[in-house]
């Protein structure tokens, strides 16, 4: 069952279809579990990036290139000193601090995470498909979706990139499917930093007796 938006936002860039562009503005909503593996085998849990905001960008084989490009820009846009760096060294870059951030508090890490919807195949095909990713993108991991969850958690578009940001608390905020306008982009990263501020501010306020 996918998960229902508060708000749908469908902006036109031409009248191709395949140049849509959708953001999905959601109520804070739980993410189910999520759990992978990556083309090394090593397993990853959603849940444990509690803390920080998470951006899932998946996709098939035909949007991997505009997913990439759009992870990058993500993630440079919080981690400008990742810029003209390979991926491996970009990756671990410092995150941006937030403006007027109150003394005592942790600004939250910025998490670009690529996720290959792949779907369900034959265990051969599966170390086929690892040694592709594995030769593609040695320094930085790719999780592998062989169970189709991302496809039928969230909003998919086909050929296109998709992308969910999860907030620090673990929950669903907002998702994107297609080619964003600079303007669509600019927003995207005032959301996600919106988030980062909604975070720290959480961190400041006085607990009820």
């Amino acid at each position: 069952m996918q998960l229902k938006p508060m708000l749908i936002i469908f902006s036109v860039l031409s009248y191709a279809t395949s140049l849509n562009a959708e953001v999905l503005i959601y109520r804070p909503v739980t993410v189910p579990r999520i759990e992978m593996e990556d083309q090394f085998q090593k397993p990853y849990r959603l849940d444990n990036y509690k803390g920080d905001v998470v951006i899932l960008l998946f996709g098939d084989k035909e949007g991997a290139d505009a997913n990439k490009i759009l992870g990058q820009t993500i993630h440079e846009s919080f981690h400008p000193q990742a810029k003209g760096k390979n991926p491996g060294q970009a990756r671990f870059a410092p995150v941006l601090e937030i403006v007027n951030q109150p003394p005592g508090t942790r600004a939250p890490e910025v998490h670009t995470i690529a996720v290959a919807s792949i779907g369900k195949v034959p265990n051969l095909i599966k170390v086929f498909i690892r040694n592709q990713f594995q030769k593609a993108s040695p320094e930085v991991p790719v999780w592998l979706d062989f169970n189709e969850t991302m496809r039928t958690t969230f909003k998919f578009k086909p050929s296109s990139a998709n992308l969910v940001v999860i907030d620090p608390r673990g929950n669903l905020r907002l998702s994107a499917s297609g080619n964003l306008t600079q303007a669509e982009f600019t927003d995207l990263v005032n959301a996600i930093e919106g988030i980062r501020v909604e975070s720290v501010n959480a961190q400041i306020m006085p607990k009820a007796p």
